[in-house]
């Protein structure tokens, strides 16, 4: 996010006299974090900020450990040997019934499935 430093320390230094819930610029840590949150709210950059960290926490990562990421590209390799192209992907990642996760990788170009999911390692 370029930028967003410059345009805090800008409303920083334009709000150094500003008191807030009668916390004033001379209290540091507590003005500074009522400021930061004011910020955010008010600035385009402090609100393009604060979507980015809801969006952050909304945000599931799934992992693929070395032996299924070798198989995926082994898979996309035979894929774009027989089509010239790799294609686009559709991953699924599913709950195994609280144990662990079912791991798919769906090709659109050869509409053929990918499971990598090793009930084994469960």
């Amino acid at each position: 996010m370029e930028g967003w430093l410059l345009n805090w320390s800008a409303f920083v230094v334009n709000n150094t006299h500003a008191e807030i819930d009668g916390i004033s610029y001379g209290d540091e840590p507590e003005w500074f974090d009522r400021m930061f949150e004011s910020w955010k709210k008010n600035s385009d950059l402090g609100r393009k900020l604060l979507e980015s960290e809801v969006e952050e926490k909304n945000t599931i990562t799934y992992k693929l450990d070395p032996e299924e990421t070798k198989a995926l590209k082994e898979w996309q390799e035979h894929i774009k040997a027989i089509y010239g192209m790799y294609g686009d992907y559709i991953y699924t990642f599913e709950s195994g019934g609280g144990i662990g996760t079912i791991k798919r990788v769906w090709s659109k170009l050869a509409n053929t499935e990918l499971d990598l999911t090793d009930i084994d390692k469960w």
